[in-house]
């Protein structure tokens, strides 16, 4: 008995496994890239990058923190840091470092390596912060409940007027969220992990 076969077959449900996350990896990161320039235009429109740091006197502070360390790294290298610190604070009496966890100040450093110790630098540091926790919103939430219900969680979030304030204001604000949410993520999923385990366990 001869077999006769069409050059198309149907797709096996193996690919079609495969094809799916792909697109639905695709539709998140243009959603997200979506979400990162809704941030910077937006911080543009409101008029943040010519901003002066000025609104409250923790601003110039946080600022002026960063660029401490954004020197050390650059240029105070192997000397002692409270020596380098002391001769900064007699030129630049507004640190803020002490009264908050280091984390900011490291991300700033960093950051301005790239782009510079100018305050539309930090301001654009801060739109990316906002931008990266509306972005793990919208994977988190996507993963579970679809992409609809993600794209309303970042959105809901950009639209709160506590993030609005906290994303036009040099603060540390932001970035605490955004590790919180990352260590609920990780909590929930080492509980989901504990709670296999005990299904699986015969002696439960």
């Amino acid at each position: 008995m001869i077999e006769v076969t069409t050059g198309a077959q149907p797709s096996s449900p193996r690919s079609r496994a495969i094809v799916l996350p792909r697109f639905a990896t695709a539709r998140r990161a243009l959603v997200s890239v979506g979400i990162v320039a809704t941030v910077f235009v937006w911080q543009i429109k409101s008029g943040f990058l010519a901003t002066e740091l000025a609104g409250t006197p923790d601003e110039s502070a946080h600022f002026t923190t960063g660029v401490l360390l954004f020197d050390y790294v650059r240029r105070g290298v192997g000397q002692w840091p409270l020596d380098f610190a002391r001769a900064f604070y007699q030129q630049y009496p507004k640190v803020a470092l002490g009264h908050w966890p280091p984390l900011f100040y490291a991300l700033q450093a960093a950051w301005y390596v790239l782009f510079g110790a100018h305050p539309w630098s930090m301001v654009l540091l801060l739109g990316a912060i906002t931008a990266a926790t509306a972005c793990s919103l919208l994977h988190t939430v996507s993963i579970r409940h679809g992409l609809l219900f993600g794209a309303v969680s970042a959105a809901l979030f950009l639209l709160n007027p506590l993030v609005r304030d906290a994303t036009l204001q040099a603060n540390s604000d932001m970035l605490l969220v955004l590790v919180s949410l990352g260590a609920i993520y990780a909590f929930s999923a080492r509980r989901r992990t504990d709670a296999v385990v005990v299904d699986r366990d015969p002696r439960y």
